[in-house]
This record gives C-alpha cells, structure tokens and sequence, in this order.
C-alpha cells in the first residue's frame, strides 16, 4: 500500500460507494448514541488502517459534516503523507508546549471540511501523548461533528488499549488474505478487556476473484 498522497477525487467507484456505507452508519450512530469520536485500528498490519482513516474523513466531508482526522501512531505516523501536510508539528510538540493543539491544526487541499492533526516529530511517550491528547481535545472537539483517530496495531502498541477506551467507538481494519484470524481474535479480546466498544470492522484489499477491485 502506497504512503504517497491520494487523489481523493480518483477514488474507485465501488470504493467510494463502499466509505459512503460506511459513513452512513457513522451517522446513524452519532444521531441514535451520540458517538462522534472513532478510532480505526487493526491487529497486526498497519498498511490499510492510515487509507482508512484518511478516505473516511474525505467521504464524511463530502457530507458537508466538518471532520478531524489525528494521527495518533507515533511510531508510524502516515497521516501527513497521504494529506500532503507537514508533520513538523503536531500532537507532540504541543505536549513539549512549543505550540498548542490548535495551532497544530492543519487544513486538507482536497476538502475544506476535512482537518488534519498530525502526530508531530517522533516520541517515546505514546502514553503520556495519548492522555494528552484526549484531554486537551476537548473543547476543540465541539468545533467537529466527527474525530477520526488512526490509531496503532492492538498487538504492537499498548497505546491503541488508552485510544480504544477513550474513544467513542473502535473500527478494526481487516487486510485482506494478510490478516490472520487467531491474530484478530486476540486483538478483539484485548480490546474487550479495555471496554472498547468495537461497533465493526471494514474489510481491505479482498479480491473477490470476480471483480478485483479494493474497498
């Protein structure tokens, strides 16, 4: 999967009408329960869930609904590649008080209603970072109708356990052929254990044999 931008406007038809399924049952959600903050996630691979996130946000925008997409893998942050924004500042470097959430704020060339957090230069303090984060977050939420988090691999960080308990709903991204299902079941149940409140998971890169295409 590639890092590099993408053209939003190029998106495969069936993918494009794929996230609109899904958006609307983000809506459905935030309308019945309230739920506006979500974070994707997977088990093992990283390699759809920041395309995920990023394609989401672009869909949900296109609904004139203001979105805030944040890179919450500091370890791997791909968020700013895939917007085409800078990554010199971000979450981290207002937990250093060298900027503040809000000035780290960037805006997306592709879609107006579509903002970007990044994940700021590299850091060894993912926990530190994370309750951070939700907690300086919350009066800049107010300004979304939703908060979509890219949140690390359950079985590679511990930090995706604090993001997934926080956040109002979790989505795990499954990878096609390359997910294995005991590797899922394990994430599932360490999610479980946080109370994360998994409301579903989106299917990747499956090649159906008949129509080969990715959604």
């Amino acid at each position: 999967m590639s890092d590099t931008q993408i053209q939003f406007g190029n998106l495969d038809k069936c993918e494009l009408e794929a996230f609109k399924r899904i958006s609307n049952n983000l809506r459905a959600l935030k309308n019945k329960n309230g739920l506006k903050i979500f974070a994707v996630t997977s088990d093992n691979y990283k390699d759809n869930n920041s395309h995920t996130v990023a394609k989401l946000g672009y869909v949900l925008a296109k609904g004139l609904e203001k979105v805030l997409v944040v890179d919450c893998d500091f370890a791997n942050p791909q968020l700013h590649k895939l917007f085409n924004v800078k990554n010199s500042k971000g979450i981290t470097t207002a937990y250093d008080k060298k900027t503040t959430i809000s000035d780290c704020i960037q805006s997306s060339q592709e879609e107006s209603n579509v903002n970007i957090l990044t994940s700021g230069p590299s850091s060894n303090y993912e926990i530190r970072l994370i309750e951070f984060f939700y907690e300086e977050i919350k009066n800049t939420i107010e300004n979304y109708d939703y908060v979509i988090i890219d949140a690390p691999p359950v079985l590679k960080s511990s930090s995706t356990g604090i993001i997934s308990e926080k956040a109002d709903g979790v989505i795990i991204s499954v990878f096609g052929d390359k997910t294995k299902k005991e590797d899922l079941k394990t994430a599932v149940r360490d999610l479980e254990k946080v109370n994360a409140n998994i409301i579903g998971t989106i299917l990747t890169n499956y090649d159906t044999k008949v129509n080969k295409f990715h959604y």
